[in-house]
């Protein structure tokens, strides 16, 4: 599954002025579409297995289970519905919409097609997005009101029926549908309204259409009436639908969007009720043509406050929902969990704002682009866009394929990713499937430092005994082994899930009358070694009673790694505007520490305050640490500086507060100028008529006016150390 590309913006806009519609076959328009959609065929025997559990880094091997299919695509690190969504503003000034509230988005091949009512002004805007919903297309055209559409107008859904794609909206008190035909690049569709068929709403407000089967089911919220009515359009969409109410269905109060999904054969749909600020959930059981849903308010959700937007997406073999709060001041998306489907119970989590949301309308459908799963919500208060998506991760060893088999894959992080296999893509006969893989933390086994063992005795090696399987280098497979001879010993462990490691550890046998071994210890460490704490190198023995009652003369070399001496440099100030590079480069240093946990080697100051760094050469550490005093006064002329061309340091220049007028002079030791300017900015580089001037002692005057007083010359002398 990719994105593929669109025509470039002018040959749209050529096709838009010449009224040549380009038009890709019509295809997938969401990701819960999709299924629906292929209800009525007799579906394939598509499926995978996959373990329930790995480890970090561990091969992960799939088994497919298909048939010979014409082409396949493996997706390991698709977007994930139950993760926080990322969010950003897809809005630009030339779009011509006013307090939009309901929005469609579809996509016709390749291209993707938002549809979005404006209330303040009861028209329908056009919004092409090319092949990602978080771009924008020239030129987002206003369709207008078609003669039928007022400021009550209200929801919309974008839907395509073999081959022909109709919009129905919910409009005052009635349901308009439009025809577009076989492109919704046509401007110019055509319009019926369902008025003299619907007689017992009272402000419709959201539409829904779902295809069961072979027939098309519709819905549509009565926000007045607080009650929903169906929509029976049979086999077709260009049908004129049967109407019933199905009334009230256990409190519905302002109703406001509804959502649709079909889990383990029965369909359920949340309603969010603005009037009271909770979600009710009807079930409909195996049928959206039973005429006696049941309805129940879900109470335990929280934090909910003027909700208008629901949506549900089934992701991954899991239920996913999501509730915008439409109150300015909230503006935050909440979360609903439903752990056992569904059906059963809901948790909620407050995300916050995503997006810039602000007075957050309604979603639009979901569409998976690729690997990633996209929404677009209305903003009513700024008249504003907002795509809220789940991007692909990164942390597969692969990120796809397009074998019927795949290569085995690894993760390189703990989490829950999603594995999607999408056969014959694009086709009648597509299948989506997609399983969820957990992934924890590697396992870690550990048998210690290399040791040592007398002349006959017995040592033990040990493991933690929590691991499922065991293999020693000796083919033991208990969880400890006792060794008496020197060698190189390894143990092979497995957990529960499979996921192995393992561990060697080295043990020594000391000869019965002396052994010997080499250390070493940082520079200012001591090391107890025949009976004293030594910090000097050299050559040390004493005679030791061994674990093993073992007498031995032990000889130790050790040997004093290098000091690690780090300056900083003496304390300082700083004035603003200015900026100090702290250097800590050590040879052969692994890691650098300072004091806010940069890891770089340089540190840049730009503020006065205390700055230290550690920094790690193996397992020693040497360190420093400076005052950064700030700026005494108003002007703060530098003692000394170093133009050797390294960046730093390599211009004479004063540091000034609200300086308005400025003049510097510099001399050299016998009196000469050799240096003006009247700019604060312009610093002495140590150099006169292109000549170097040696290193020594220079002096400068310099008079300034400050902004705080006006026409008051202060006069600045002293002297400065010119550095090569």
């Amino acid at each position: 599954m990719g994105i593929l590309p669109v025509k470039p913006y002018q040959e749209i806009d050529q096709l838009m002025k010449g009224f040549l519609w380009w038009i890709f076959p019509a295809f997938l328009l969401s990701y819960q579409g999709n299924i629906n959609a292929q209800q009525s065929r007799v579906p394939l025997l598509v499926d995978f297995t996959i373990p329930d559990t790995a480890c970090a880094g561990q091969m992960i091997s799939i088994e497919n289970s298909s048939p010979d299919l014409l082409t396949y695509y493996w997706s390991f690190c698709s977007g994930d519905a139950g993760k926080t969504p990322l969010g950003m503003l897809v809005n630009n000034l030339s779009l011509p919409i006013m307090q939009p509230e309901y929005i469609s988005m579809v996509r016709s091949g390749d291209s993707i097609f938002s549809f979005i009512i404006s209330k303040a002004n009861g028209t329908l805007s056009r919004i092409l997005h090319g092949t990602n919903p978080l771009t924008i297309l020239p030129y987002p055209l206003n369709m207008g009101n078609f003669g039928v559409l007022t400021t009550d107008v209200g929801g919309i859904q974008v839907k395509n029926d073999n081959g022909t794609w109709y919009a129905f909206i919910a409009n005052e008190n009635t349901i308009v549908r439009l025809n577009f035909g076989n492109t919704l690049m046509n401007p110019f569709p055509v319009q019926f309204s369902f008025s003299g068929l619907i007689d017992t709403v009272n402000m419709t407000n959201t539409i829904l259409i779902e295809k069961e089967g072979n027939n098309w089911v519709g819905f549509f919220t009565n926000f007045l009436g607080n009650n929903i009515s169906r929509l029976s359009f049979g086999t077709s969409l260009g049908n004129i639908p049967q109407v019933k109410s199905l009334g009230t269905l256990n409190g519905l109060n302002k109703p406001y969007q509804c959502s649709l999904l079909k889990e383990n054969g029965n369909w359920f749909m949340l309603v969010s009720n603005s009037g009271d600020n909770t979600v009710s959930r009807i079930s409909f059981g195996n049928s959206l043509l039973n005429n006696s849903p049941v309805g129940e308010k879900l109470l335990n959700i929280s934090g909910l406050q003027g909700n208008w937007g629901v949506t549900l997406i089934r992701d991954c073999e899991r239920v996913h929902g999501y509730v915008l709060n439409h109150i300015n001041g909230n503006n935050n998306l909440t979360r609903l969990n439903f752990p056992d489907g569904i059906a059963g119970p809901v948790t909620s989590d407050s995300l916050g704002n995503i997006g810039n949301l602000f007075v957050p309308g309604t979603f639009s459908e979901f569409l998976r682009i690729g690997d990633s799963l996209y929404t677009l919500v209305t903003n009513t208060g700024n008249s504003s866009i907002t795509a809220l998506y789940f991007p692909s991760c990164t942390n597969a060893s692969i990120p796809s394929s397009n074998q019927k088999v795949p290569p085995p894959i690894s993760y390189a992080l703990p989490g829950t990713y999603n594995i999607m296999m999408v056969t014959n893509e694009g086709l009648p006969t597509q299948e989506n499937v997609c399983k969820p893989i957990t992934i924890i933390p590697p396992i870690e086994v550990e048998l210690g430092n290399d040791t040592t063992v007398c002349s006959g005795k017995l040592i033990t090696l040990a493991t933690d005994t929590s691991f499922a399987t065991y293999l020693w280098s000796n083919d033991s497979t208990t969880s400890t082994i006792s060794v008496r001879t020197p060698g190189k010993y390894w143990v092979r462990v497995t957990n529960k899930w499979n996921c192995e490691t393992s561990d060697t550890v080295e043990v020594f046998q000391l000869p019965p009358d002396s052994a010997s071994a080499d250390t070493s210890i940082c520079f200012g460490d001591s090391i107890f070694i025949a009976g004293l704490w030594r910090h000097q190198a050299g050559t040390y023995s004493d005679t030791l009673k061994t674990a093993g009652d073992c007498d031995s003369i032990s000889i130790v070399h050790l040997a004093i790694r290098p000091k690690i001496s780090i300056s900083l440099g003496n304390d300082t100030i700083i004035c603003p505007g200015s900026q100090i590079q702290l250097s800590a480069f050590f040879p052969d240093a692994t890691e650098y520490i300072w004091q806010d946990g940069t890891r770089d080697s340089a540190y840049l100051v730009v503020k006065p305050g205390e700055y230290w760094v550690h920094v790690l050469v193996d397992v020693c550490e040497g360190g420093d640490t400076v005052q950064i005093g700030d700026c005494p006064s108003q002007l703060w002329c530098p003692t000394a500086f170093t133009p050797n061309n390294d960046g730093l340091n390599d211009f004479f220049r004063p540091v000034g507060v609200s300086v308005s007028r400025f003049n510097m002079r510099i001399f050299d030791r016998w009196g000469t100028m050799i240096f003006e300017t009247d700019n604060i900015s312009d610093g002495w580089d140590g150099s006169t008529k292109g000549y170097v001037n040696e290193p020594g002692v220079y002096s400068y005057l310099i008079h300034y006016e400050v902004v705080e007083a006006p026409g008051e010359m202060k006069k600045v002398a002293g002297t400065f150390t010119l550095v090569r």
